[in-house]
């Protein structure tokens, strides 16, 4: 199953978009007393037990879905939040990646905590040739890869 990385109330988490779960699911100790809505829901966990657990009204930001949810608060998921059929939702299968971009520590305090956020099709299809082909017309890897040659390292 896919997982991917998304923020709750601010904070970074592991996300998984299931399809088969029935509610959305949030690690316990992300969320604070506040954002209970003294509401509890029983679930049933995949071996039969059954949890009642709080629900907390909750903001995250994920690939696969944004917004407003309420979610049933549990110690210790699999992952930090779990992502249902909520409407809205992305596929699991084409969500939107995210990379970030690698910055000095000087840049990192100029700018505040925000990063460069690169959007990433997960749909390139690259098979070994094509990646070489590229390598080889990009200058810097050509200039690095002639240097290796001259060092005389045998793996290139």
């Amino acid at each position: 199953m896919p997982v991917a990385h998304g923020t709750v109330k601010g904070k970074p988490v592991s996300v998984l978009r299931d399809t088969g779960c029935s509610t959305v699911v949030v690690r316990r100790s992300l969320i604070p007393d506040e954002k209970l809505t003294g509401m509890e829901e029983r679930c049933i966990i995949i071996d039969g037990t059954v949890r009642r657990t709080p629900v907390a009204k909750i903001e995250v930001e994920t690939p696969y879905f944004s917004g407003t949810v309420l979610a049933v608060c549990m110690k210790s998921p699999l992952y930090d939040l779990i992502i249902k059929n909520v409407q809205g939702a992305m596929d699991p299968q084409t969500p939107q990646q995210e990379a970030q971009a690698v910055q000095t520590r000087s840049q990192t305090k100029a700018q505040s905590s925000r990063g460069l956020t690169l959007l990433i099709s997960p749909f390139i299809d690259l098979g070994s040739e094509d990646i070489a082909t590229l390598q080889n017309e990009n200058e810097t890897l050509r200039r690095a890869l002639e240097a290796a040659k001259q060092k005389g390292d045998s793996q290139f």
